[in-house]
């Protein structure tokens, strides 16, 4: 028998670092807006602050979960994007003890770790036979072409390429960090950049350039950056409960950094004139 449902998306806000007491929080708020909360979705390492979550912060996350019997899901897009010298990334699968496996599923895709966005291929791991049924009717509307099969196929059985490949990436990833890091700190010591350990973006806390530390004034330096040709995106966009924060990526080609964090310092000085002005 076929059921539909009506599924709602409710946002955990947070800012910097995502606790239990977060989605315990929002669980209930949930509630008691009279919604019937099923799941909860983590990503792991975690877009956009570029944190990885271990096992002892995950573990109440899902004791929570099995108590309320809420499904699970981990978004592991970004596993193998860990920048040098950090742990091994531990996918929720790998953990010592997972309190309810048939609850408890796991996504990862090629779109970020092989930067391949435009296969729409991925993986979906599911605890539950159900889950997998499911997943294998979508796939079969869904399915990406025969083409794109073959080369991802092919692509995976060379491991040392694979292995190669990733360290590679690693290493770019880190060291591209580093540098874009460095100069945005550089641009102005009111801007600091959060520490990362994976992705390929830079989460930066701007509050001390605001005028006015408001989400109508986050907005207004992003207008600015943006008509100075740069585009990022805003930390209310993605649910920061703070105003002024900001995702920056810096994954692109090196010849075009340079220019970015050039028209990047316009359009922050830019911005500067503009509180100035409105000062006087």
């Amino acid at each position: 028998m076929i059921r539909n449902y009506i599924l709602k998306t409710i946002k955990i806000h947070y800012c910097v670092i995502i606790r239990f007491e977060i989605f315990k929080r929002g669980y209930y708020e949930a509630i008691n807006k009279g919604l019937r909360p099923r799941g909860i979705i983590i990503v792991n390492p975690h877009n956009p602050t570029g944190d990885i979550y271990d096992e002892q912060t995950i573990q109440p996350i899902l004791e929570f979960a099995a108590e309320k019997t809420l499904h699970i899901i981990f978004d592991e897009v970004y596993a193998l994007s860990i920048f040098e010298n950090e742990k091994p990334f531990q996918s929720i699968f790998n953990y010592t003890s997972i309190i309810d496996p048939e609850r408890t599923h796991f996504i990862w895709s090629f779109s970020k770790d092989f930067a391949l966005s435009g296969f729409r291929l991925g993986v979906l791991y599911g605890g539950s036979k159900e889950l997998c049924s499911s997943g294998a009717a979508v796939n079969f509307i869904q399915i990406p072409s025969v083409i794109i099969q073959d080369i991802a196929a092919v692509l995976l059985s060379d491991q040392q390429w694979v292995d190669s490949y990733i360290k590679l990436n690693r290493s770019r990833l880190t060291q591209q960090y580093k540098k874009v890091k460095k100069i945005i700190e550089d641009m102005d010591n009111r801007i600091y950049v959060r520490p990362a350990k994976a992705g390929f973006f830079i989460w930066a806390d701007c509050r001390l350039l605001l005028h006015e530390v408001t989400f109508e004034e986050e907005i207004h330096l992003f207008q600015i950056i943006f008509e100075h040709g740069v585009y990022l995106v805003s930390g209310s966009f993605l649910g920061c409960t703070q105003p002024g924060w900001f995702r920056i990526i810096f994954s692109v080609k090196e010849k075009w950094i340079d220019e970015i964090l050039k028209r990047l310092k316009s359009g922050l000085d830019a911005y500067r004139q503009s509180t100035i002005a409105s000062r006087a």
